[in-house]
């Protein structure tokens, strides 16, 4: 693998022209999608969503599905060879995405929220010191152009992250309106690009000022050169790479570089905007100059500055106007999170937010085919006029960390936000028995924060889940809890019925505990207390399907068991 002390011996992977041919390969929309990889051999893919384009699509719509670019980093390129598959590698692939996640806000709600969250990061002090940066850093430049990426779509989201995501558009006009009036003569754009834009999104940040760039998620990187303002915010695609390939922008807001050392942890590794040979290259073109107080809204960013740019400035990036030595030190640049920082939606004690997010491990989340739920659910579902319209998905390992390229189903599952459910139907995190030689973890992601990232992924509200399923238990341990608590209940689980245990009885501490399922939802609820609504557990039912055919000894998989566990709130 090369190594991140030998910077100039590494090509780049995205370049204008490939990112441009394979805009126009996926906006023709043929089937297969076809791309030259980077020596020169025609991959093709399947184009599922033929017909789709980046038209919005209907709530009904069955497959509800976009295609998009997926950027596969440095990293993948040095695992490919690694492992002597070089031909198989692409720095660009296909993806799809979900075109929609319930019903959308209205165009009214959305321009409200906008509107709030200009207001609101104007008047914050972290937006202040995004000012104050910006006036003491980068006066006598030529920027004309401010590009903002991923900062999410306005149309599906909770309240809590909905204000998120106009703080982060807040942001760019800030930026926007502090340069331009340093250079009143000049005409500055705001860029924005997210495949996940709805027309009601471009059409409400448009009246706003900015301008949305709709594309696959590739065209905007095009559009940059030296006189833009580039930021991006938890981004799950390799930024700071596609960038150090394509440009030298007079500024770059990102999470800070790490050392080579901290670059090689665990934590690090994680991460798919991660520090590579390429953009370490281009940070030496670079000073990375003190924001000031942060907040929650752009806080674990920091701002690199083109030292072509510094040197025109009135100020040098290591000084500040401020004179008191104590607010200096209140407001120096505190240390980034390991995780990314989301919408704010879950918290830490800290204050930061602790929800991760499947990108973050290198895993990729689409949907499921051919994936039907059982009707277990059936009976504790509520009341309603129609379906509870399941929508299932799996989480993929793409992680070649694990000595595989294969694509590995971590996790497949259904939510139904009507039903405020949420059903695991496979999980294999792991493989063997731990303690055990042969023992390896497949990710380092639990599964209490794992369900936490798709049911909010899916558009769902914490507070709200109200049961939580597990189809076709496979798990041992669980296997044995159930069975032990039809036992406890003078019952065998070889009939078809169910057993129903609440908190407070007996031998319901000791049935929670031993099943990894309820256990890690117990886990779930104590580290997401706040986001949850200080949920708690009302009733765990275990059902079994029967079983009626040899005994001696009983097959693997029989009888079919199931989980429902309802959780319930505090009374107001």
């Amino acid at each position: 693998m090369a190594s991140l002390s030998t910077p100039t011996t590494y090509p780049p992977l995205f370049t204008k022209e490939r990112l441009t041919e394979f805009e126009n390969e996926l906006e023709k929309d043929g089937d297969p999608i076809t791309i030259q990889n980077e020596l020169g051999l025609v991959k093709a893919f399947s184009n599922t969503c033929h017909g789709n384009g980046l038209a919005d699509l209907p709530a009904s719509e069955p497959d509800p599905m976009h295609n998009s670019v997926l950027f596969m980093s440095e990293y993948f390129w040095e695992a490919y060879k690694k492992f002597g598959k070089p031909d198989d590698y692409q720095s660009l692939e296909l993806r799809t995405m979900r075109a929609h996640y319930g019903v959308p806000r209205s165009l009214e709600d959305i321009r409200i929220s906008l509107r709030a969250g200009l207001d609101r990061y104007a008047e914050s002090e972290e937006g202040q010191a995004m000012v104050q940066m910006i006036q003491d850093n980068l006066r006598g430049n030529n920027m004309d152009k401010i590009f903002a990426f991923g900062l999410g779509p306005l149309s599906y989201s909770s309240a809590r992250e909905h204000e998120s995501r106009s703080n982060e558009h807040a942001a760019a006009r800030v930026i926007a309106t502090t340069i331009r009036e340093m250079n009143p003569k000049k005409d500055i754009t705001v860029y924005l690009q997210d495949p996940a834009y709805r027309s009601d999104c471009r059409q409400v940040l448009g009246v706003a000022g900015f301008k949305v760039i709709h594309c696959y998620g590739a065209k905007g990187f095009t559009l940059i050169d030296d006189n833009s303002f580039v930021f991006c915010h938890n981004p799950d695609f390799p930024f700071r790479e596609i960038v150090a390939d394509i440009a030298r922008p007079a500024v770059l807001g990102m999470r800070p570089q790490r050392s080579e050392a901290e670059s090689r942890s665990e934590e690090e590794q994680r991460k798919v905007d991660r520090d590579s040979v390429r953009s370490r290259k281009m940070l030496e073109e670079y000073q990375m100059v003190n924001v000031g107080r942060q907040g929650e809204i752009l806080g674990s960013n920091a701002w690199y500055v083109k030292n072509s740019v510094v040197d025109k400035s009135s100020r040098s990036p290591q000084s500040s106007p401020r004179k008191d030595a104590k607010r200096e030190r209140d407001h120096a640049y505190p240390s980034p999170p390991l995780s990314r920082e989301p919408s704010g939606e879950v918290k830490k004690e800290t204050g930061k937010s602790r929800r991760m997010f499947v990108e973050d491990f290198s895993h990729v989340r689409r949907l499921s085919e051919n994936m039907e739920i059982n009707d277990f659910m059936g009976p504790y579902l509520l009341d309603s006029s129609g379906p509870p319209e399941w929508q299932a998905n799996e989480v993929m390992h793409m992680n070649p960390r694990f000595q595989t390229l294969v694509k590995y189903c971590l996790n497949i599952y259904f939510t139904s936000l009507s039903q405020c459910a949420y059903v695991t139907d496979t999980v294999g995190l792991e493989e063997g028995v731990p303690g055990e030689p042969d023992y390896i973890r497949l990710t380092e992601m639990r599964l209490h924060d794992m369900v936490v990232d798709n049911y909010l992924a899916a558009g769902g509200d914490l507070k709200t889940l109200r049961l939580v399923g597990v189809s076709l238990v496979k798990s041992t341990a669980a296997y044995h809890s159930i069975k032990k608590a039809f036992e406890d209940a003078g019952m065998t689980f070889l009939s078809e019925d169910f057993v129903e245990i609440k908190p407070g009885e007996p031998n319901f501490e000791e049935l929670a505990k031993g099943n990894p399922f309820t256990r890690s939802l117990l886990t779930l609820l104590r580290l997401y207390k706040e986001e949850t609504g200080h949920a708690f557990i009302k009733r765990i039912v275990f059902i079994s399907a029967g079983y009626d055919g040899p005994t001696d000894p009983i097959p693997i998989g029989q009888p079919e068991l199931y989980m429902v566990t309802e959780l319930g709130r505090p009374e107001p």
